[in-house]
């Protein structure tokens, strides 16, 4: 039974892309939601884990296993850890029902067939789980170490190195474990450098950026070099580096060093001329991308304007810049897009425009039938969120991104500061065990929006109304798989979508959850109605869908699902997140 159940792990389940960002919504206003407690529940049976950490031969002693929680609410945050013995076993005992994921923290080793993010094994523990055979794997990391010297040969202290695999140099940093220091990956006071815990590998070392690149110094700035002193990627050595090696003496000599620039001008209104003072501002770096610029990297340091207006900022190398103003609620004007460019001398005159701002405002409201005692504990619990496609032609992810507004006590809210463009309103609230909301459809005017809601420069919208079910119900599924094993650092989601009447997925209305390694999922949270229930798996290039399973959800009730899937299948139909 033990081999059987260790062979399911190995395949590590993983997050379909689109439930990752609900669910990382989830994360980021947890601290909110968590503020207002309800009455304690009786204790429940705990529950145990238990497995070993192995080099594939022989056990690891004294590796820190750590089981973190895994819900919207308490993410990331550990529950228990202990050390492996020396055999390499671990036992974690006295943990409370609930969604966890289990992982050891050994920096110099690389966790074998684990996804980047969120790295570990995902658990959904019941009262009284004696769990057994969560195993781990760990092969010894690669080290490439050397030392950074500038046009002189004096040491380059503090500097970046960046170490990206050969054959995919496009991607960021291959730092493969998780999680990491930055300052692991900077020179020393000698400019010696040491990257520990790399996957076995090809690949190339640089350091400093790519000329015309853009990007915001505090220190100076260096053209990118790649070792030994490339200039081009094409003439860049390869590193080799092999489990548990070390490639010594990948040096690299930069080259001349980029002179910086800084950028000043004024915030004025659009509408009068006059300066404005005290506007929170930051500078984005331009990138084109197909037909539309983005903003590629935003640097803010808290900057504002003074009374006159007028804003600096400094450190600042050759590239295409955006002032940007934040969705923050804080203020009723949005900036114009105004960007400027560096070149070889500073920037003066820059002048950013700012018109009033949209805004919206309404009620969240349920369907169906609540009382007012729990309406009014969701209304404190609850915030209303978005997110904003300008109609400025450079897209920014700062721009785009509204910050969470509270909702009243009557379930009253307003969203200020908003450039024009399409609005998509979403709403976060409740608490895992006590019910969960979601969002069924958004009227303005009494006419439902399907997907966004447009807005007008300086029209305030008001009249939205974010109607909401609300319910307890949960689903307990098994995912029983046949046709082979799961492809190593798989992720695998369950998904409940609610049905309209006619029959269709009601996009907004769906609530998600992590299946573990023995194939066990939990949703909770379910409002009443009629539901589609799926697996949805991906890993190496190809998904795995499960047919959907219908069933009718009544509130307050327990469900329990069992969904096949045969990997041997047809591909199905991509399945829209």
């Amino acid at each position: 039974m033990r081999k059987a159940y260790t062979r399911a792990l190995s395949a590590a389940p993983a997050v379909l892309a689109a439930v990752l960002a609900a669910l990382s919504a989830a994360a980021f206003f947890g601290a909110g939601a968590a503020a207002a407690q309800g009455p304690a529940k009786p204790a429940e049976a705990p529950a145990s884990v238990s497995g070993r950490v192995t080099d594939g031969e022989k056990g690891l002693g004294g590796v820190i296993v750590v089981v973190f929680a895994n819900d919207p609410q308490r993410r990331n945050l550990p529950a228990a850890r202990t050390r492996t013995d020396s055999e390499g076993a671990y036992h974690l005992t006295g943990l409370q029902p609930g969604r966890y994921y289990v992982a050891p923290s050994a920096p110099t080793y690389v966790l074998r067939d684990m996804p980047d993010f969120q790295p570990g094994r995902p658990l959904n523990l019941s009262a009284g789980d004696a769990v057994d055979g969560v195993d781990f794997r760990l092969d010894p990391g690669g080290v490439i170490t050397g030392k950074v010297t500038d046009a002189d040969g004096n040491p380059v202290v503090g500097e970046t190195v960046n170490v990206v695999s050969a054959e995919q140099s496009q991607q960021p940093r291959a730092v493969l474990r998780m999680p990491f220091d930055p300052r692991e990956l900077q020179t020393d006071d000698r400019g010696v450098y040491r990257v520990y815990g790399l996957r076995p590998g090809r690949y190339h070392v640089s350091v400093g950026q790519a000329e015309g690149g853009g990007g915001v110094r505090t220190r100076r700035a260096f053209s990118r070099t790649f070792h030994p002193d490339a200039t081009e990627q094409a003439q860049a050595r390869v590193v080799e580096v092999r489990g548990g090696g070390e490639a010594e003496d990948v040096d690299i000599k930069l080259g001349k060093r980029l002179q910086t620039y800084k950028v000043s001008g004024r915030f004025v209104s659009a509408e009068t001329g006059r300066p404005v003072g005290g506007v929170t501002f930051s500078v984005g770096l331009v990138i084109n991308q197909r037909d539309r610029p983005r903003v590629g990297g935003t640097y803010m340091d808290g900057s504002q304007s003074d009374a006159r207006g007028e804003f600096q900022t400094i450190g600042l190398t050759p590239g295409t810049y955006t002032v940007l103003t934040a969705n923050d609620g804080s203020t009723d004007l949005y900036a114009e897009p105004t960007q400027f460019e560096v070149t070889d001398a500073d920037v003066s005159g820059v002048v950013v425009r700012l018109r009033q701002a949209a805004s919206v405002s309404g009620v969240v409201q349920f369907e169906g039938a609540v009382d007012r005692q729990t309406a009014a504990r969701l209304y404190r619990e609850m915030m209303v969120y978005g997110n904003l496609e300008p109609s400025a032609r450079v897209w920014s992810p700062m721009a785009s991104f509204v910050r969470p507004q509270p909702v009243g006590q009557d379930g009253t809210f307003t969203v200020r500061g908003l450039a024009p463009g399409r609005l998509r309103l979403s709403v976060m609230g409740g608490q895992p065990g006590r019910g969960g909301i979601t969002v069924t459809r958004i009227e303005v005017g009494g006419v439902p929006v399907r997907e966004s809601i447009e807005l007008r420069e300086g029209t305030p919208l008001a009249g939205v109304r974010v109607l909401l079910a609300y319910g307890s119900a949960v689903v307990r599924g098994q995912l029983n798989v046949t046709g082979g094993v799961l492809p190593p650092g798989a992720r695998v989601m369950a998904v409940a979508r609610r049905l309209s009447p006619a029959g269709e997925t009601l996009e907004r209305s769906q609530r998600a959850a992590e299946v573990d390694a023995r194939g066990r999922f939990v949703i909770e949270g379910l409002a009443p109605g009629e539901y589609e229930v799926r697996v949805n798996i991906f890993g190496q290039g190809r998904s795995h869908n499960s047919e959907p399973q219908r069933i009718s959800v009544a509130d307050g009730a327990d469900y329990q699902v069992t969904i096949p899937l045969d990997l041997n299948a047809p591909p199905p139909q991509r399945v829209r997140p």
